[in-house]
């Protein structure tokens, strides 16, 4: 590892998306792909490159989010009003809903705040990855 360490301190970008290309499609023979493989890659090579300081870093930049609260409630109620409207249109237009699954009702706002925040579903995975690590990076130089 610390033959490599200089070499990804030096090449982040390159090493950051040698490495999500080849983790998110190493499984790609299985018939699936990783998701996760563009924030696995960020980690790594933090990790090598800043260690600590710089997972504190990107860790700030996930949690921070100065807007007003007019957003905070946008981007809870979005999510939530475009699948009651999708459950809407799916009935209207004959689909038999099955009931069972939003027992009990708030199941339904379970399923939605765990849709956001579950590192297998994509925005957890990839916005600290490429917004949080690579856009940052690629802006200091250009």
């Amino acid at each position: 590892m610390p033959a490599i360490a200089p070499w990804v301190r030096t090449h982040r970008i390159i090493s950051f998306f040698a490495l999500t290309y080849t983790l998110s499609w190493c499984l790609l023979p299985f018939g699936t792909f990783l998701p996760t493989g563009a924030l696995i890659a960020a980690l790594v090579v933090i990790s090598i490159a800043d260690g600590k300081a710089g997972l504190k870093q990107l860790w700030a930049r996930i949690i921070k989010w100065d807007v007003g609260w007019v957003w905070w409630f946008a981007a809870i109620a979005i999510p939530v009003a475009l699948l009651t409207v999708t459950i809407a249109l799916s009935i209207w237009v004959g689909a038999e809903p099955s009931w069972g699954q939003f027992h009990p009702w708030y199941s339904v706002i379970v399923v939605v705040a765990g849709r956001m925040v579950d590192p297998l579903n994509g925005p957890l995975a990839e916005e600290p990855s490429y917004r949080g690590f690579a856009q940052p990076t690629l802006q200091s130089r250009m």
